[in-house]
């Protein structure tokens, strides 16, 4: 059996372990710091069908609302907190050839919401979508 021999110097236990410690500090440093972690984006609402389309804008938190059909029934836009009580609400009543409606809101950044559209006269609500200012 042969020997083998390297030339290198042979680095100590100490010498390895201030290698290994100064590795991980590199690769902590690297890591982006809280503020250089981008925010969340928000997240807006678009619901649209045959009576109306009901928006909410996360920038500016603008909810608006559009009646499409001139047939007497109006349009609402319902924007809830997620423990459902009613945040706000703007409401189309002029139907499709008056324009649309809509309503500025002073909402924290990252609060969760939900948006509806509901038709008046007991024509229903659409399922909630889920929004965020």
């Amino acid at each position: 059996m042969t020997e083998h021999h390297s030339t290198a110097p042979r680095t100590s236990r100490r010498h390895r372990g201030a290698f290994l410690a100064a590795a991980t500090f590199a690769a902590i440093a690297a890591l982006p710091t809280a503020s250089a972690i981008p925010a969340q984006a928000a997240i807006d609402g678009y619901i649209d069908n045959s009576y109306g389309t009901v928006t909410f804008n996360s920038y500016g938190e603008r909810l608006g609302v559009c009646d499409k059909r001139a047939d007497a029934h109006s349009v609402t836009a319902k924007l809830y907190n997620d423990n459902w009580t009613l945040r706000a609400s703007v409401k189309d009543i002029d139907g499709a050839e008056m324009g649309c409606h809509g309503v500025n809101l002073d909402i924290a950044e990252g609060t969760p919401l939900w948006l509806t559209q509901c038709v008046s006269d007991g024509l229903g609500c659409t399922p909630p979508q889920r929004v965020e200012a």
